[in-house]
């Protein structure tokens, strides 16, 4: 498969799955999204990892967007009250899409070692 074919593949499906698992479970459910396609595509490592973490940063920028444009911005006013960030919304909201990103990204690296454990004659990448 083309390369830029992929990882639009990856991209999307990841983007697509980790919203509907987050929308019928827990929030963590996200992983799933990254780690199935990095499981399923062949790839290298950092590719996977910035994949993963796009993915989930997109997906948690698309989800904040339309909460606060329902109206719902108001939390994310409170919550930035709450926690140690000075009341800031824009640094909490920085904060939250890194930790979503990261736990993207480390998905799809355990989905790269997945595939090279359960598949060793197929992880040959030229």
């Amino acid at each position: 498969m083309h390369t830029l074919i992929k990882y639009i593949v990856y991209f999307l499906g990841g983007f697509i799955l980790s919203g509907i698992l987050s929308l019928l479970g827990a929030w963590w459910l996200i992983i799933f999204g990254p780690l199935v396609f990095a499981l399923l595509l062949k790839m290298r490592v950092f590719p996977a990892f910035v994949l993963g973490f796009l993915t989930i940063v997109a997906l948690w920028s698309v989800t904040m967007l339309y909460f606060t444009a329902r109206g719902s911005g108001d939390m994310i006013q409170l919550m930035s009250r709450l926690l140690p960030v000075g009341g800031n919304s824009v640094i909490l909201i920085t904060i939250t899409l890194i930790i979503g990103g990261l736990v993207g990204g480390l998905a799809a690296i355990t989905g790269v070692y997945w595939r090279q454990v359960l598949f060793p004659a197929q992880t040959q990448i030229q």
